[in-house]
């Protein structure tokens, strides 16, 4: 697993931050529970992204957030991740493969 940086969001802004591949065999990135992911698919086909739940939600199941990002020129912005569910770092997968996929991290 890749470890992803981190893009701080200031009161002086910030651009669009640099899309990085997704790796093959996931992602990890620091949580403060502030933190959201962007994920872009140029594939033709749909892309599914996983962020593994470490505990239970508060009706005491634990899922993992997965989103389906649309094909082509999906742009998807998945978060905030609370740590007290997701931790303090965070796990990525891409069971439908990363061919086309690109993540950035941003934090508020």
């Amino acid at each position: 697993m890749a470890a992803l940086t981190v893009n701080q969001v200031t009161t002086a802004g910030i651009n669009t931050p640099a899309l990085v591949a997704a790796g093959a065999g996931g992602d990890t990135f620091v949580n403060n529970g502030r933190t959201a992911i962007l994920v872009k698919n140029t594939n033709v086909a749909t892309r599914r992204v996983v962020v593994d739940a470490k505990r239970a939600c508060e009706y005491g199941v634990d899922h993992d957030t997965s989103t389906v990002v649309p094909a082509t020129t999906g742009d998807m912005q998945i978060g905030p991740f609370p740590a007290d569910r997701y931790g303090n770092v965070c796990d990525v997968s891409y069971p439908d493969g990363v061919t086309g996929v690109t993540i950035a991290v941003i934090s508020v």
